[in-house]
């Protein structure tokens, strides 16, 4: 981020509420708020975009300076050496205690400002796609995929994203298959040994000392330890796009489920008992998640019960 900070006020009028925004670099931050119009006056003139530091616009830190009222992860990315204010500790964005109604939006494509990009944790958790493959010399191969999830019910289908062109995308191509396999708690460090980037050919079912069971219909392998798992046909793959029709790296793999596998020991009164199972799941940086209990509601349509078979309308 630049150490310039441009400084652009806007007091919007809604419903007796106003929202200061200020454009901090490449970020801006809206701050709610209760002035009054009298209080506008307190916001300055401003020709144009004012550049340097200046007074903060939110009514608490007026004739403050910015480097002080700034969230301090905000300063701390500037290379300031700002002076602490009792409510702003420099200890970066955890250690900040914000005004109530803050409200931080970015548009990706110009940065978040922030120690870790935040996409992954908000869209949190996904399950986990635990793809085995086979390449074209026969040899297996087994890797966790967070961009993942089921897409279609009848006929069941699911899919993942690999962000680059990586060995399970390319198997599942050039073969047709590939197996998606029930990652759960139990197998969290298995699982987690197979994400290491091993040469072409080396068996992630191997390092990992997980063996291999074989399926019905593919030729790829799956996790004989998994609770479950779901032999897939190939039916789209595709290179992505931006919105500009510019191709990334990111391959999206769809595939059709042909066979499935489930271990007894999970089905509770006829049904699959996914908190018995435990998946696992992605959520934001390094943290996972694991299912380890679940509610049941009816929906609007269901009419009053959930009947064996009834389908979801």
């Amino acid at each position: 981020m630049s150490g310039e900070i441009n400084l652009l006020p806007t007091v919007v009028r809604e419903r007796r509420i106003e929202v200061q925004r200020v454009h901090i670099g490449l970020i801006e931050y809206g701050i709610e708020s209760g002035l009054s119009v009298a209080d506008e006056k307190d916001l300055g003139a401003h020709d144009g975009r004012a550049k340097g530091p200046g007074p903060f616009c939110h009514p608490s830190h007026f004739g403050r300076n910015v480097d002080e009222a700034l969230p301090c992860w905000i300063t701390q990315g500037l290379g300031r050496k700002s002076s602490t204010l009792p409510s702003i500790r420099r200890q970066g964005y955890s250690g900040c205690n914000r005004k109530k109604g803050f409200r931080m939006f970015y548009e990706p494509h110009l940065g978040h400002g922030l120690p870790h990009d935040p996409f992954k944790a908000i869209i949190a958790p996904r399950p986990i796609g635990w793809i085995s493959s086979l390449d074209q010399q026969g040899r297996p191969n087994l890797a966790p995929y967070s961009f993942f999830n089921a897409v279609h019910s009848s006929p069941p289908m699911l899919a993942f994203t690999s962000e680059s062109m990586k060995h399970s995308a390319a198997n599942a191509i050039a073969t047709g298959e590939f197996v998606f396999n029930l990652c759960t708690r139990s197998l969290f460090d298995a699982m987690n040994i197979s994400s290491d980037t091993l040469p072409e050919g080396v068996s992630e079912f191997e390092a990992a000392g997980l063996a291999a069971a074989p399926c019905r219909i593919v030729k790829a392998p799956r996790v004989a330890a998994a609770p479950a798992a779901l032999e897939c046909k190939v039916t789209h793959s595709m290179q992505l796009q931006d919105m500009h029709g510019a191709p990334l790296k990111g391959w999206i793999i769809i595939g059709q489920v042909v066979g499935v596998h489930i271990d007894e020991a999970y089905i509770t009164n006829g049904r699959f008992d996914t908190a018995k199972a435990q998946p696992l799941a992605r959520c934001g940086y390094r943290d996972y998640a694991a299912v380890t209990e679940m509610f049941e509601a009816l929906r609007p349509t269901d009419g009053g019960g959930y009947a064996p078979g009834q389908k979801d309308k």
